[in-house]
């Protein structure tokens, strides 16, 4: 089991920096959270990195867990992804979340 890691300010040159070790270790594998964004976070695998919000929320009493791919690094770059990520929390903070159709557990958005 792997140790929660301290959210940091996530720039290019660190997503670059990861990557280059990624390849080298298993040791950096896993997800960092931003500290400035907070939900916005960057997962490491071997192959990819992807940017992603996840966010957990209480309504109407019930935990709804948030979770969206956002983009893939480097086709994506940290300030793009950033953004992104500002506006689905702005979403979420003011009651409509982003919502993936395709994905199961969400409702049909309404007509």
């Amino acid at each position: 089991m792997s140790a929660k890691k301290k959210p940091v300010k996530i720039t290019d040159a660190l997503c670059e920096a990861w990557s280059e070790f990624a390849r080298d270790s298993d040791q950096s594998h896993g997800t960092y959270p931003d500290k400035d964004v907070r939900g916005w976070r960057r997962r490491v695998g071997k192959l990819r990195s992807t940017w992603e919000y996840y966010r957990q929320y209480r309504r109407a009493g019930d935990v709804v867990t948030l979770r969206e791919v956002i983009g893939h690094f480097p086709e994506m770059k940290t300030l793009t992804a950033r953004k992104e990520a500002d506006l689905i929390a702005g979403k979420t903070a003011g009651g409509t979340p982003k919502r993936s159709p395709s994905r199961s557990g969400w409702p049909a958005q309404p007509s």
